[in-house]
């Protein structure tokens, strides 16, 4: 159903070859192996990215037929009411106000120290 077999079967799969390495450096090179951090070297370029991007994101000159016009204009009239200064209720003001650069040298070496995944 929904290609769980196919799913179940490569867990299964990886399982049995998991549970065959012989030894500690095996087991680990095989863990390593799938769980490598490393950056993959991307298929696509950045350029066709982009230039496929800026088409799909930039609204078309002529809209299709089927495209709702008014349905933008009352959008457009929405956004024309929206406040566009927000008040800010934090306790600290944390939202408006700038971060200084000790924030910010104080964060990097939080994230050296312990890491991404923590607060």
């Amino acid at each position: 159903h929904r290609g769980r077999a196919k799913v179940h079967k490569l867990k299964q799969a990886l399982r049995y070859k998991l549970m065959a390495c012989k030894d500690h450096k095996a087991f680990w090179d095989f863990v390593r192996k799938r769980t490598d951090a490393r950056p993959k070297k991307a298929k696509v370029g950045l350029h066709d990215l982009s230039s496929d991007f800026e088409v799909r994101l930039n609204p078309s000159v002529n809209p299709p037929v089927s495209f709702n016009q008014e349905q933008l204009a009352f959008h457009a009239r929405m956004a024309r009411n929206l406040r566009h200064e927000l008040v800010d209720t934090s306790p600290r003001q944390s939202y408006t106000r700038d971060i200084t650069l000790d924030e910010v040298q104080d964060m990097k070496r939080h994230i050296k120290e312990h890491g991404l995944d923590t607060a």
